[in-house]
């Protein structure tokens, strides 16, 4: 009889965590790595990329071999740009980065009172800080070279898109920091009118097959695993995706 797995991966500040489980629910691997903050932010990615493969890695041939679906979290309103190619440009704000306290006018002017936006750790913050203040020594004076920023990344979206290629896709729990309503399920009025900038394509509890060097992590005969989002929830896809994708 054929068993089947499902992996969550959950990366912190201090290092990441793989637990697959079966059919029952009965965990059958559990996989720690650790790692330090860099001197040079920047090279946060390459520590997330390779505690990403060696989690993967790791994990036993029978769980690799029988994996039916991956879920990935990591550290919420943890952001940065990337290019078209998914290269980021610049280093990443932390999730308790308050650098965006500076443009918190910007976001008042057009999130409503009290809303979670209106935090200089939110997303949305985050990403007008970015836009208009950041760092972007690899932003190329022509909007349609390779090396503009193209999308918006928060950390397990990048991670995801490690695995299935698929880029600026996010879930629930990243984009309430970016003004998401999951009452009405879709960006409101006030963000879609009020913000006119580099973008993310967000779909919620997005599903997509492993297709990137990272995945071959993966046991290539294997059934081929689906990325899930966290807080999955019943509907069409293409409905959470950022207006400007519509």
């Amino acid at each position: 009889m054929i068993t089947n797995y499902y992996l969550g991966l959950d990366f912190g500040t201090s290092g990441a965590r793989a637990i697959a489980i079966d059919d029952q629910g009965e965990i059958q691997a559990s996989i720690a790595v650790g790692f330090d903050a860099p001197r040079d932010r920047r090279d946060w990615f390459k520590i997330w990329r390779a505690a990403l493969a060696e989690l993967l890695t790791r994990l036993d041939r029978d769980v690799r071999r029988q994996l039916r679906s991956i879920a990935i979290d990591g550290t919420s309103a943890t952001v940065f740009l990337c290019d078209r190619d998914g290269q980021p440009c610049g280093e990443p704000l932390m999730y308790n980065d308050d650098r965006a306290r500076c443009v918190l006018d910007r976001v008042a002017a057009i999130a409503p009172d009290h809303h979670p936006t209106r935090s200089a750790t939110s997303s949305l913050a985050k990403l007008i800080w970015l836009l208009e203040l950041g760092d972007l020594k690899a932003r190329s004076s022509h909007e349609n070279s390779p090396r503009s920023p193209q999308t918006f990344c928060h950390q397990a979206d990048w991670l995801a898109f490690q695995l299935h290629g698929v880029l600026g896709i996010s879930d629930y729990n990243n984009a309430l920091k970016f003004g998401y309503d999951p009452a009405i399920e879709q960006y409101p009025d006030w963000l879609r009118s009020g913000l006119k900038a580099i973008a993310p394509r967000y779909a919620i509890h997005y599903r997509s097959p492993l297709s990137s060097p990272v995945s071959q992590a993966i046991e290539p005969n294997s059934p081929t695993p689906i990325i899930l989002a966290p807080h999955r929830r019943t509907g069409n896809p293409d409905r959470h995706r950022y207006p400007s994708d519509r």
